[in-house]
C-alpha cells in the first residue's frame, strides 16, 4: 500500500484486461474476484458497490468471501519503529517525484491520495494501518503545496484519535506524533517540536527491552 498510487491504479486495470482477455479460462474467475476486491476496498480506483457486485457475480463466490478477503490482507502490526521508518521514507520518497512534474501532478496526486484514505477507511477503519500510512502521505502532500497548517489540524486530528481509541501503544502512535512535529517545524512552532521529540523519546525508551 505505500506504493505510488498510480501502480494500484495499474494493478487494477490489468486485472481486468487479463479477465477480458481470458475470460474462458479457469483461472478468470480469480481475476474476477480480485477486480471485485478492487472496487470494494477502493485500489486503484474510486470505490463502487454495484461494480462489485457486478464482478463477484463475474467470480461465483459469495459477499462473505469478500470479507473474509479484507480480513486476510490486514498487516501485522510489527514493531513500531520498522512501520514508522518504512512509511515515512517511501512517502517522502513519492512526494519528491510528484514535485519535479510540477503543480498539477502534485494537485493530481493529492486528490487520489484523498480518494483512496476516503475508500479504504471506509473499508478497514480509519486507525487502520492502511489509511494512517496514506494519512502520512497527504500530510507531506499538503506541506509540499506550502498548506502548513492545514497538515497540522490532519495530523493532529489523527494524533488525538489514535491515542483516544487505542492508546499510545498503537504501531502508528509515534509515527503520528513525529508528523505533527513536522508541522510544527515547518510552522516555526520550535517550542512545540522540541517538546513532541522529548515525548518520542521518552515513549521510545519505555518500550524497549
Amino acid at each position: 500500500m505505500n506504493a505510488d498510487y498510480r501502480v494500484r491504479i495499474q494493478i487494477k486495470l490489468s486485472l481486468e484486461n487479463k479477465y477480458n482477455q481470458n475470460g474462458h479460462q479457469p483461472f478468470a474467475a480469480l481475476l474476477a474476484f480480485q477486480v471485485a476486491f478492487c472496487y470494494q476496498i477502493g485500489f486503484g480506483v474510486r470505490s463502487d458497490d454495484d461494480e462489485c457486485r457486478k464482478w463477484l457475480e463475474k467470480s461465483n463466490k459469495q459477499p462473505n468471501d469478500l470479507t473474509i478477503e479484507k480480513e486476510a490482507v490486514r498487516p501485522a502490526n510489527g514493531k513500531r519503529g520498522r512501520l514508522s521508518s518504512l512509511s515515512g521514507m517511501v512517502s517522502v520518497d513519492l512526494i519528491h517525484e510528484y514535485r519535479t512534474w510540477g503543480l498539477k501532478k502534485l494537485e493530481a496526486a493529492r486528490k487520489e491520495y484523498e480518494r483512496e484514505v476516503q475508500d479504504m477507511a471506509q473499508a478497514f477503519g480509519e486507525l487502520h494501518i492502511i489509511p494512517l500510512g496514506l494519512y502520512t502521505t497527504i500530510g507531506e502532500l499538503l506541506d509540499v503545496l506550502g498548506e502548513f497548517a492545514k497538515s497540522k489540524v490532519l495530523r493532529m486530528r489523527i494524533r488525538d484519535q489514535i491515542e483516544k481509541n487505542e492508546g499510545t501503544g498503537h504501531p502508528y502512535y509515534i509515527q503520528s506524533v513525529i508528523d505533527i512535529v513536522q508541522s510544527h517545524i515547518a510552522l516555526g512552532e520550535w517550542v512545540e517540536a522540541q517538546s513532541l521529540l522529548e515525548e518520542v523519546h521518552k515513549h521510545t525508551e519505555s518500550i524497549d527491552p
